[in-house]
């Protein structure tokens, strides 16, 4: 068993020293700065290990290796995605780190609300609020037939909050999801998710399934 922490790359807040002193062992991390579907050369991944280890810690998991929302619909290019994945793949293996995680989620990777929420101890973590996020999907995002999904009750309860409180809070929000779905304006990220959900209906839970088994193989 080896203590790991999860490191965002040189411009996060958390340093690599920060991380050795809690008691972390190895390092989680990812070429965040390669777009997604881009093959990540054995230069850039032995550069990073090489700031890692000068830091006394070694780069153990790849989290996440992206499979991008071309592949997971294949839509036109999914090809050339994959056998960028693939060579990925092997790159790492060549520099020796052999644990990769990736994520067949739609659209999202991860889904949190909240970055900064107070935490019992008297820390800050991150959080879901599946009422807030309600609130976006009817209010923000206006995705066709949000409000027939059950959840616009509890949307509206949210979006009251929003509107007595100050407005930083939708702001937060937005930019939340704007920063997963590497969108520059709230605007952009309509249009992403628009584009997605409009690709998304003439798929079943088997055909998507499908896509994942054979993308296994």
């Amino acid at each position: 068993m080896e203590q790991t922490w999860r490191w965002f790359g040189p411009n996060d807040r958390v340093t690599l020293r920060d991380a050795r002193e809690a008691g972390a062992e190895g390092i989680v991390t990812a070429l965040h700065e390669i777009p997604a579907g881009g093959v990540w050369p054995v230069e850039q991944i032995m550069r990073r290990q090489a700031e890692i280890e000068a830091a006394r810690l070694r780069w153990r998991v790849v989290e996440s290796l992206d499979v991008t929302e071309t592949m997971k619909l294949r839509a036109p290019g999914w090809q050339r995605h994959v056998e960028n994945f693939k060579q990925s793949l092997r790159n790492l293996a060549t520099c020796g780190i052999r644990t990769v995680a990736y994520n067949w989620m739609p659209l999202f990777s991860w889904m949190r609300t909240h970055l900064h929420a107070p935490a019992p101890p008297g820390g800050f973590t991150t959080r879901f609020d599946a009422t807030a996020f309600a609130a976006f999907d009817l209010y923000l995002l206006k995705r066709k037939g949000a409000d027939t999904s059950g959840v616009k009750n509890r949307a509206v309860r949210r979006m009251r909050i929003f509107r007595r409180s100050r407005r930083k809070n939708v702001r937060s929000c937005r930019r939340r999801f704007c920063a997963d779905c590497q969108a520059a304006t709230a605007a952009t990220l309509c249009r992403k998710c628009g584009i997605w959900w409009s690709n998304m209906q003439k798929w079943t839970n088997r055909v998507f399934a499908k896509t994942l088994l054979s993308f296994c193989d």
